[in-house]
């Protein structure tokens, strides 16, 4: 019996099945692993499912023997000495992976970079050194630091983010964003290397992987909050232009309240939705979606404060 998502999916964001993945992959036997992950949209959304179906991917091959070309004899019937994860390792091509991440500081809040370059058992010869470059912007844009680190397998990054831990008169406010690049130092295994934001306070601690960005706008259905907690949307711009960001509240029949805000080039902004939630509901309006709409390029992401216990969460939009 299923019991999660993660068993029943492949990827949960596309909705694809696991045996759905492994269907695709053997009648497909010549796709590599990136070519069928585009094909069926897996790990196009947020990454996260990205290591099973790696993992997923490499037990479907080994047990099909997928050959390189339809019209030659599989490369491991030929060479009894090439077991399938040499030849996976060997042709798998090198993956750069380039991501963003909001910084956010408070008066006991820390936000931390990590990534973990872990080797599976099993996997330990194949899992691979990775350089990581990263820049630290300020919330205006401009790029405060830039650093480099060879991450070696069965190591751990940690890095403070918001060492200055500015803040302003709400509980969250965005202080600047990281810009991380990662490319492999030889071709291998892609693995538990996901890198990760932690977001701490004095009660809490909450992480999300980094991300690309997003183009196009969203619908969240919301109602009205705890008046315990309070709302922020975190916003990046990607680009090297302005970018119009519209939050409208609304309900089944109209919009209740509509805010625009100019995010600038790498700006970093955390806005508050619960102000705007309050002039709904000073209204007497009764209200279920929030709509987020903008042209540019944009890391999205809601946190939700809560004051007491003093606790955050953060996820992706």
């Amino acid at each position: 019996m299923q019991n999660s998502l993660s068993e029943k999916y492949i990827c949960s964001c596309k909705q694809i099945l696991n045996k759905e993945y492994e269907n695709y992959t053997l009648k497909n036997q010549t796709y590599s692993f990136d070519k069928i992950n585009k094909n069926l949209g897996v790990a196009s959304t947020c990454g996260a499912c990205l290591l099973n179906a790696e993992l997923l991917y490499l037990k479907s091959s080994e047990k099909n023997n997928i050959s390189k070309d339809n019209n030659k004899i599989s490369i491991l019937k030929r060479m009894s000495n090439l077991n399938f994860f040499n030849y996976y390792f060997n042709n798998f091509k090198k993956k750069h992976i380039n991501q963003t991440a909001p910084i956010l500081s408070g008066k006991n809040i820390t936000t931390d970079l990590i990534i973990s370059n872990m080797a599976p058992r099993g996997f330990e010869k194949h899992t691979v050194p990775f350089r990581i470059k990263y820049n630290i912007r300020d919330k205006n844009g401009n790029i405060l630091t830039k650093n480099k680190y060879d991450l070696e397998p069965n190591k751990r990054l940690t890095v403070l983010l918001n060492t200055k831990n500015k803040y302003g008169k709400d509980p969250i406010t965005a202080c600047g964003s990281i810009w991380l690049k990662m490319i492999p130092l030889s071709g291998g295994y892609l693995g538990l290397t996901r890198p990760h934001i932690r977001l701490s306070s004095g009660n809490s601690i909450s992480s999300i992987h980094l991300q690309h960005g997003r183009k196009k706008g969203t619908t969240l259905e919301t109602s009205f909050i705890n008046k315990n907690e309070i709302q922020f949307l975190s916003v990046v711009n990607l680009e090297n232009k302005n970018v119009n960001l519209e939050i409208k509240i609304s309900n089944e029949l109209k919009t209740l309240r509509k805010v625009i805000s100019i995010v600038k080039p790498y700006e970093s902004k955390c806005i508050n939705l619960s102000n705007i939630y309050n002039m709904v509901k000073n209204n007497n309006d009764t209200y279920n979606k929030l709509i987020i709409n903008h042209k540019g390029l944009l890391r999205r992401n809601i946190i939700i404060y809560n004051k007491d216990p003093e606790n955050i969460s953060i996820d992706h939009v």
